[in-house]
């Protein structure tokens, strides 16, 4: 049973009418959605890391305008993708564990050159990853099942990475 199993029932009973083993697969189809969300949500976080990373002993203000404006490119792709997996986890995960919460963002961080965006993204990934394990420890069966990360901190650290990944996207604009 995953570690918020009887939160999941509790939504899904309430709002649907549906039979034990109806049930029982609506919460394992729900649980296995939100790991996918949140690991391609890392995984775009990820290549975005490695696309700042790539270059990062080149000075992109002296490339070709055209190898700059295709690499800033990749790097939006990568951040909207990003923001719109985390954005539709966060719209999946709040009416079940944060009916009412605000989405208060905490942290500004202001991109203003390529040594800025390079910290914006590792921040990012940082964020990434512990939204990825609140999440994979509350919706999957293990030693390590616990929901206390999903319930603590993962409302308020998903809303700082889709801020992020918008800002990042708005770099170089």
């Amino acid at each position: 049973m995953v570690a918020v199993d009887r939160e999941l029932r509790a939504y899904f009973s309430k709002n649907n009418s549906l039979a034990d083993s109806d049930l029982d697969e609506t919460v394992r189809v729900f649980s296995s959605r939100s790991v996918k969300r949140a690991y391609d949500a890392l995984f775009h976080a990820i290549a975005l890391k490695q696309l700042i990373n790539r270059f990062a002993n080149v000075d992109m203000r002296t490339v070709a305008p055209d190898a700059r404006s295709k690499w800033l490119s990749m790097v939006r792709e990568q951040a909207v993708a990003f923001a719109r997996e985390t954005e539709l986890l966060r719209r999946d995960l709040q009416p079940i564990f944060f009916a009412g919460a605000e989405s208060n963002v905490a942290e500004e961080l202001t991109i203003a050159s390529d040594a800025d965006l390079a910290v914006a993204v590792e921040k990012l990934h940082k964020l990434a990853l512990a939204n990825n394990d609140a999440v994979r420890t509350a919706f999957t069966i293990s030693s390590r099942s616990n929901a206390g990360a999903l319930r603590s901190t993962f409302w308020r650290l998903s809303a700082n990475a889709q801020a992020l990944a918008q800002r990042i996207e708005r770099y170089g604009r």
